[in-house]
């Protein structure tokens, strides 16, 4: 009775903490760097780390809590095996053992999902144990919808949940993965209510279901709708399919008639003015590989295409966990630069191409093993069944919503937790050799008489590993992110290096975004400062930049495939000659000629050389640099500019103002994030002494922004050169009403123009 007293404490110890894992969806800490994210995955990770000491406890006392073998069990161990392999063969161990504080996955958190997984399949046999997992996560998802429910009715309740926004992201932090949160849920609350006998209970949980439903259709994320959608269709053929009463057949038809009919009208109807007015009914609708409306959906799928191409290139073991920017630089479309959006990306918003590209073709056979484990052991489950009960189809209809929304976004803590549980859920629910009432507790077994004896050891041993590892792995990566987290509060050039320097110079994953992130704000701080007016911090800026790239360096050693590092490295030595180092310059350039070694289709790499070339009057080089970029993409409308603007400052006017026409025909001033360089166009059109297509730049440059007065200023000066001084006073009337206390300033101006005119042969 005692060996069982323990056990049934041990048990509960381990409920305990699965309990307060549920609640980390809900938990968000404001002084974090990624507070979302990180601290949720810590605490997820703590909790389960105290988790497996507990459960081995358990076990050595009583054997059979150890996991009953299933198919499902083999394939989820097998997946992390696979996912072993691939990280020890991957061009970053490091990396994908790691990941990052944005992602928080990696092998090592990967290992904490699979352990919680076989844990609960061993430790969890009855129903009960289960059902009351589910009634709890479901009640934490309501929480979380209420959140989002205060954000759609325009409620501020923190910084956390901001009202008045068009996608509800709840505590969650992101539209998509909120989205993904709610889908396991809902499908949970039909099945709770199915399963309960009070009424008062059923209507709780259903109302909770369609209150979820709202919300997910409030995120507007068209992949976790889309998965719904399909899911619901699966239901209605599965109710007609199904080998039992023609009243159901008939049901699950006419539902999916009428679900088919309604999803018709919809679209037909979509550009109706109150269609248009659902944001989730119009991203819905208007899913598009071509337009300008859907720009998001094309650049999926040139990623995807990427993807594809990277897979080919790596196919059997894959670039490794996490690499997947690795694989995005190698295959780079240079079709992303002249679409809107993100031109970084470390996922393929598909889970298939991910885990592809990732784990190659042993870890994505092995991920698609589980999926049919799944269907194989729900159906046969089902059809031994003589009641046919709801759950399968139910469970089933889940796996195919959550893997049909994968296909558009990815996993992440809070989608994960309730993945492998389900799994759990469904080995032991469909497995004949587990009961799933109590099971007897006459004569339990130790694991062996060996470990028996020395259990006492073991136990302290273990203990005393766990609290090594939580050090190693949780806490000091949690006082790095506070660190980086504070050193956002104040940015001041003499105290960045603060706390930057306490996340930076702490061996944890933390120390690579560190380094980025200090490298990021020391180039924005001191671009605000001039060399020749800030003398009195030329030292300490010295120091900060030979610091910043000390540490970008050693990034760049970690991990050589980033070539971020290597970008920002190549800013800091421009910002270095420009505060003294004569020989930054020479550095940068043989730097970045060997990131472009590496990563030769990214093209920030060409633009920073060519950059350090004109600092070094290399003009011809820095050409040739650009018309290499050119080569490998005629379309990159920037490079182009660049080029235009290179072959100015070379003193070539003419080539210079075909390049630029050439870009701007592309579309480089379409996005508004190139209007102040219409002047340096102007400026090579006064170079060709054409004042006339000079002035229309000037023109198209002040009814772009006609709240600068500088854009008045050059068209005035360029009225007069052609002899228009009437038009001068017009543009000088504009910059008096922008700056009415600048009138001696202006007719001073005025009177300027005038000289310039005359020595121009120009008469009034």
């Amino acid at each position: 009775m005692i060996v069982n007293q323990k056990a049934e404490n041990l048990i509960n110890a381990i409920k305990g903490m699965v309990f307060l894992i549920f609640l980390t969806p809900l938990l968000v800490v404001p002084k974090s760097y990624f507070p979302f994210i990180f601290w949720r995955t810590i605490i997820f990770r703590i909790l389960v780390e105290i988790i497996v000491v507990v459960y081995i406890i358990l076990v050595l006392e009583q054997r059979k809590y150890l996991p009953k073998r299933s198919c499902l069990i083999l394939s989820v161990v097998i997946f992390w095996g696979m996912l072993v392999l691939t990280t020890f063969t991957s061009l970053n161990v490091y990396h994908s053992f790691w990941s990052n504080q944005e992602r928080m996955e990696g092998l090592f958190t990967m290992t904490h999902f699979v352990a919680l997984f076989l844990v609960a399949t061993g430790v969890f046999r009855k129903k009960e144990d289960w059902y009351w997992f589910f009634k709890v996560s479901f009640c934490v998802s309501l929480i979380a919808s209420v959140y989002g429910f205060l954000q759609k009715i325009h409620i501020s309740w923190s910084w956390v949940v901001l009202g008045g926004q068009d996608r509800l992201s709840s505590t969650i932090g992101n539209p998509a993965y909120f989205a993904a949160y709610l889908i396991p849920h809902i499908f949970l609350g039909v099945i709770l209510s199915r399963r309960s006998q009070v009424r008062s209970s059923r209507i709780f949980y259903l109302g909770g279901v369609i209150f979820e439903l709202a919300l997910l259709y409030w995120t507007a994320t068209r992949g976790a709708l889309l998965g719904l959608i399909v899911a619901i269709i699966f239901l209605f053929l599965f109710l007609f399919f199904q080998r039992t009463k023609r009243v159901f057949k008939f049901i699950g038809l006419a539902f999916l008639i009428l679900f088919i009919a309604f999803s018709f009208l919809i679209y037909h109807f979509r550009d109706s003015r109150i269609l248009q007015k659902s944001t989730a009914i119009y991203r819905l609708t208007h899913i598009s590989l071509s337009g300008a409306y859907d720009t998001s959906t094309q650049t999926r799928v040139v990623v995807w295409r990427m993807a594809f191409n990277a897979w080919q290139k790596k196919p059997i073991l894959g670039w490794g966990p996490e690499n997947f920017h690795a694989a995005f630089n190698d295959q780079l479309d240079f079709k992303l630069f002249n679409m809107p959006g993100e031109t970084w990306y470390d996922r393929a918003h598909n889970k298939i191409f991910d885990v592809a590209v990732t784990s190659g073709l042993v870890g994505l056979l092995s991920y698609l093993a589980i999926f049919v484990c799944v269907v194989f052991l729900l159906l046969r489950h089902w059809w031994r069944d003589k009641r046919r009960s709801w759950t399968e189809p139910i469970l089933l209809a889940f796996f195919l919503a959550y893997f049909f929304q994968n296909l558009f976004v990815f996993d992440t803590l809070a989608t994960y937790l309730m993945f492998f549980l389900l799994l759990g859920f469904v080995h032991v629910y469909t497995s004949r050799r587990l009961s799933l009432s109590a099971e007897s507790d006459i004569n339990p077994k130790p694991i062996s008489d060996f470990w028996s004896r020395r259990s006492n050891s073991i136990v302290t041993v273990l203990i005393i590993m766990m609290i090594i590892l939580t050090i190693k792995a949780n806490i000091k990566p949690a006082i790095a992110n506070y660190n980086l987290a504070m050193a956002f509060v104040d940015i001041k050039p003499d105290k960045l290096t603060s706390h930057f320097g306490a996340a930076m110079f702490m061996e944890t994953y933390v120390q690579a975004e560190a380094r980025k992130e200090f490298a990021q704000k020391l180039i924005q701080e001191i671009q605000r400062l001039k060399p020749d007016k800030d003398v009195k911090y030329t030292s300490q800026i010295r120091t900060m930049l030979e610091l910043a790239i000390g540490q970008t360096l050693q990034a760049i050693k970690r991990d050589p495939y980033n070539p971020l590092y290597s970008i920002y490295v190549g800013r800091l030595y421009h910002l270095s000659a420009e505060w003294g180092d004569s020989t930054a310059t020479d550095k940068a350039t043989i730097l970045l000629n060997q990131a472009l070694q590496i990563s030769p289709r990214r093209p920030e790499l060409y633009y920073e050389l060519a950059n350090a070339q004109v600092n070094l009057k290399e003009y011809d080089a820095a050409a040739e640099t650009y018309q290499k970029l050119l080569n490998l993409s005629s379309d990159l409308r920037d490079a182009r500019w660049g080029l235009g603007t290179v072959l100015s400052v070379a003193g070539r006017p003419k080539e210079a103002l075909a390049q630029m026409l050439q870009a701007k025909s592309a579309g480089y001033f379409n996005n508004g994030l190139h209007t102040m360089d219409l002047f340096l166009l102007a400026h090579v059109y006064g170079d060709l002494g054409d004042y006339q297509q000079a002035l229309a730049v000037y023109k198209d440059y002040t009814s772009r922004v006609p709240e600068e007065t500088d854009g008045w200023a050059a068209l005035a000066e360029t009225y007069a050169r052609l002899g228009d001084f009437s038009s001068v006073q017009e543009a000088a009337n504009q910059i008096l009403k922008l700056r009415p206390q600048a009138a001696q300033e202006v007719e001073k101006f005025i009177q300027k123009l005038k000289i310039i005119s005359d020595k121009a042969g120009i008469k009034n």
